[in-house]
């Protein structure tokens, strides 16, 4: 609950809030997600909301960063090393040198764009939807070069903004809004 009173500061500046919490791929939560909530309040265009499902074995949260305009969430691996992959929701995306694929989730269009095949994988996997977009950057530094990116994206999601909207409303028994009128 706290959580939900942190954001309204973010409109007023461009105060960069790190928090602990992972951004839980949850339908029904007896609590609103507080760092979904902090996401989707620093992008508040961003019909859709970047989330994790689970995280697989190896693989370890990093941290949650969120500013006006943009949040952004890691995972380091033990095989892959430190912030082998960076989430990042953002209003626009560049798709510029991608190649279109078919998107895996709903709603959203799937690019990508592969910059290095030696010494691991790097690259990038751009949804974009209405209001916004995600980036998964990779920087896989392991000898299994691009395997593990099946592995850490099948653990991610999407949450729709009209949901997490309504598990506010919910949860404050109508008092709170996840976007507030001036």
């Amino acid at each position: 609950m706290v959580a939900i009173a942190v954001p309204a500061s973010l409109s007023a500046c461009s105060l960069q809030q790190n928090i602990e919490g992972i951004p839980e791929c949850t339908d029904s939560p007896r609590v609103p997600n507080s760092a979904l909530v902090l996401m989707a309040q620093s992008v508040p265009s961003a019909q859709m909301l970047p989330c994790v499902r689970s995280v697989p074995v190896g693989w370890t949260f990093g941290e949650l960063s969120a500013r006006n305009g943009s949040a952004q969430f890691m995972f380091d691996s033990d095989r892959e090393g430190m912030s082998a992959l960076v989430v990042s929701l953002q209003s626009d995306c560049s798709v510029e040198d991608t190649s279109q694929v078919s998107s895996d989730q709903p709603g959203t269009e799937r690019y990508e764009r592969v910059s290095r095949v030696t010494n691991g994988f790097g690259g990038e996997r751009i949804y974009t939807f209405d209001g916004g977009c995600v980036v998964y950057t990779f920087d896989l530094r392991g000898e299994s070069h691009a395997e593990p990116v099946t592995e850490i994206t099948n653990a991610l999601g999407f949450v729709s903004r009209e949901d997490l909207a309504d598990q506010v409303s919910e949860h404050s028994d109508g008092r709170l809004s996840l976007d507030p009128t001036e």
